[in-house]
């Protein structure tokens, strides 16, 4: 009896540390939401408490936990901020203390391909999704470091985001994002342990990682961690954005668009057929948009010839016609002005 007592003890005083480590966490993330934190916290609460994945950004503002109406959920996502550096330093402070220092580093894309003019969009590797035949959408690409347990689970804990534009240089991007959160991280002699998806150069990024010294004595070995030849190994090597070390770049390998014009929906044309069944002795560009024979947008109407002309027509109103379809016009006794 009585250690069953103690056992409800231990597993409450266990779930009340829990608790007021969650709590600290969210007070800790709130004080990161610096202009409309109420809703924006209530934001967060609603996406976490939704029953089903969300696929309705309106839909999160009918959750009892968002208090607000709809409009709040707009104006927080148009005017709300979040400090950035006060976020990732409560992120650091509250990640598990019994996980070891591995961290993995991978990236992830937020596709938006029928967003044509969203901005810095990008193509991006997808392995469940495809375009064109090709594992490639168009979106955009946010790179992760996450802690990871050795527990055979699928739980991690998110430490560090950060959007890749399609200018940016992968490599230095992501040496920058390591080098920030292994500053962070408490100089307890733990060495952090940093794992990379097969898509990233390990070459490059165990390069620009490393501490480079001069000489052997540095423990670089006696040309500084710098290889021997190439191009990489001389100050100053880099490859241009794009380069896939040789072989048809990404840009190069999507298919074309193609082209359509934003002018043409103002132009038009005209045949003598069309004059000869319109059979009218004045014409201009009101009589043929009551004819139905241009559309209402017209601005630019020219006749060319195509089919015969046996009435006498006379073309007001800036209308237009070819060198064959005026001599035809003029033939039958018309004009043009």
């Amino acid at each position: 009896m009585c250690r069953h007592d103690d056992d409800d003890s231990g597993q409450r005083a266990e779930r009340a540390s829990r608790t007021t480590e969650l709590a600290g966490f969210r007070r800790a993330f709130y004080g990161s939401l610096t202009a409309w934190a109420d809703a924006l916290f209530e934001l967060c609460d609603a996406a976490l408490c939704a029953p089903a994945p969300v696929g309705s950004v309106p839909s999160l503002s009918l959750e009892p936990v968002f208090r607000r109406s709809h409009g709040s959920l707009y104006k927080a996502l148009a005017r709300g901020r979040i400090d950035s550096e006060r976020l990732r330093s409560a992120l650091l402070a509250h990640r598990p203390a019994d996980w070891p220092p591995v961290f993995a580093v991978d990236a992830s894309t937020w596709d938006r391909c029928d967003a044509e003019t969203s901005p810095e969009r990008g193509f991006y590797y997808s392995a469940s999704k495809h375009s064109a035949g090709q594992p490639i959408v168009a979106g955009w690409s946010y790179q992760w470091i996450s802690q990871l347990d050795w527990a055979p689970d699928s739980w991690t804990a998110p430490l560090d985001a950060r959007r890749i534009p399609p200018r940016a240089d992968t490599v230095a991007a992501t040496i920058a994002q390591v080098q920030r959160l292994v500053g962070r991280l408490p100089d307890d002699g733990q060495l952090p342990l940093f794992v990379f998806d097969a898509g990233y150069d390990p070459i490059a990024l165990g390069a620009g990682l490393a501490a480079v010294g001069r000489g052997a004595s540095a423990g670089q070995g006696k040309t500084c961690g710098r290889g021997v030849k190439g191009q990489r190994a001389r100050k100053g090597g880099y490859h241009k954005v794009g380069f896939e070390g040789g072989q048809m770049p990404l840009q190069r390998r999507l298919p074309k668009r193609g082209f359509k014009s934003t002018t043409q929906k103002y132009n038009a044309e005209v045949s003598l057929s069309d004059l000869q069944r319109l059979g009218a002795a004045e014409v201009d560009m009101l009589t043929l948009k009551q004819a139905k024979l241009i559309g209402e947008m017209t601005k630019n109407v020219k006749v060319i010839k195509s089919g015969e002309l046996s009435i006498k027509v006379a073309l007001s109103g800036g209308i237009l016609a070819t060198a064959g379809a005026r001599a035809a016009i003029e033939a039958a006794g018309g004009s043009i002005a």
